[in-house]
């Protein structure tokens, strides 16, 4: 794992249509979270049916995230 990350998780979806629900529903929990706001969170559905998030050490709470 890269030493600047706390944690990487990765959601394996079945097709783009429940890649983009996962990553919408996890960016809605997001919105406003500081540590998303300057970047120490970082969701990314660039990935063909894979939704990653990146939790750098910087993030000072961790949030829970349901899915």
């Amino acid at each position: 794992m890269d030493k600047d990350l706390k944690m990487h998780i990765t959601i394996r979806t079945t097709d783009e249509k429940e890649q983009m629900r996962v990553g919408n529903s996890i960016h809605h929990q997001l919105v406003g979270n500081k540590d998303y706001i300057d970047c120490n969170i970082i969701l990314n559905i660039d990935d063909e049916n894979e939704v990653n998030l990146y939790i750098f050490n910087e993030c000072e709470n961790v949030p829970d995230i349901i899915i």
